[in-house]
């Protein structure tokens, strides 16, 4: 049987285009289909042998994604950033399904790491300076490995009784992730994650958790924001029909 292939990866541009990279971005967006999803990343790669040499100690604008419609219509949408201008990597290319894996590329060995995320509800040049200077290194290495925005819609905005998660109306969703192999790295990461949020709380959806990207105790802060009452109750409901003596009692406290 011949196997299906979707076009995907990514494409990297220098960090000084990154303001005008987001603007294409927002623009290009607007146009594509239910058929390709994607993201724009800004990463600072540290410099570790596991990371390609080309890369290495280097920070990048990533347009990433996946198409999984025609060939043609995702190499027109993929040259459109081409034209725009050529990427510094071009990484985007036809791939078995199987490999979709590939382009996330997320370690498969466990990391000291932690990861935050919201929903936002409308994004703008605010939203590009913040996810830059959670990453920017100033006079120490930010722990920061990367920011990035996905968006959403689609599929995701559709409505579905059977979904568990109310906070479907956010047109963009945005995740960091940092490195933390040393308390004080965790206490910079935690640091660097309030202010991205500070900077962006007029951006957050109204209901703007997503507990998917989210860790630890801001996992449980987030709970109230993911899910709207009637949702929250249903939950509980559950837990308490399937599981009275709270056996599963390290996860969400649904408890309402």
């Amino acid at each position: 049987m011949q196997q299906h292939r979707e076009p995907g990866a990514a494409l990297l541009y220098p960090v000084d285009a990154a303001g005008e990279a987001f603007d294409f971005y927002l623009d290009w967006v607007r146009g594509v289909g239910d058929e390709m999803t994607s993201a724009y990343n800004i990463t600072a790669f540290p410099p570790v042998e596991i990371v390609p040499e080309p890369l290495r100690g280097k920070s990048f604008v990533i347009i990433r994604g996946c198409h999984c419609g025609r060939p043609d219509e995702a190499a027109a949408l993929i040259d459109l950033w081409r034209r725009w201008r050529p990427p510094a990597h071009d990484m985007f290319v036809a791939m078995p399904f199987r490999d979709v894996a590939a382009i996330s590329n997320d370690p498969v060995d466990p990391l000291p790491a932690v990861t935050t995320g919201r929903w936002l509800a409308r994004v703008d040049r605010t939203t590009a300076d913040a996810m830059h200077e959670a990453v920017r290194h100033g006079a120490e290495p930010s722990p920061v490995l990367f920011a990035e925005l996905r968006h959403a819609g689609g599929a995701i905005a559709r409505e579905d009784p059977h979904a568990s998660f109310a906070a479907r109306a956010g047109q963009y969703m945005l995740e960091a992730v940092a490195l933390t192999p040393t308390p004080d790295a965790a206490r910079d990461a935690e640091d660097r994650f309030t202010a991205l949020w500070h900077k962006l709380a007029d951006h957050i959806a109204p209901l703007g958790g997503y507990l998917n990207f989210v860790a630890g105790q801001e996992r449980v802060s987030q709970l109230h924001a993911a899910f709207d009452h009637d949702t929250l109750r249903r939950l509980a409901a559950i837990k308490r029909a399937v599981d009275p003596e709270n056996l599963f009692a390290h996860g969400l406290p649904l408890d309402g």
